[in-house]
């Protein structure tokens, strides 16, 4: 693999990590709904690029040395799958939370609706 091919990688890698942690921060402080529906996608489209260069970097047919790269992207392979595993979970329980107490409290708020507007009626 060339020097340009590691420097691509390198750059989309490091991209997609600070897209990942924009999403995150936006998803905890409730400032976007649509990060939690793109998360999944750039979780996916890390462990695939992931995937993909330590197959084409350390199939047993390619004899190399270890570079700076390699060692980013097997730390990064650590990481991303303990990270994502961890926060995508504590991730998916905050927001399911939310959205219950949500409905709850719509719930409520119906019918307190419902019994003025009964309560209104018969009077």
């Amino acid at each position: 693999m060339n020097h340009h091919f590691y420097k691509t990688i390198e750059q989309i890698n490091n991209t997609a990590w600070i897209i990942i942690y924009i999403l995150y921060v936006a998803v905890l402080f409730g400032l976007s709904t649509t990060a939690p529906k793109i998360l999944p996608y750039l979780d996916l489209f890390i462990k695939l690029l992931t995937c993909f260069f330590l197959i084409l970097r350390f199939n047993p047919f390619n004899h190399i040395k270890f570079s700076n790269l390699d060692q980013t992207m097997a730390f990064t392979a650590g990481f991303f799958i303990l990270s994502t595993t961890v926060t995508n979970e504590i991730v998916i329980a905050y927001t399911s939370q939310i959205k219950s107490k949500a409905k709850e409290k719509k719930r409520k708020l119906e019918a307190e609706y419902l019994n003025r507007m009964n309560k209104n009626t018969y009077n």
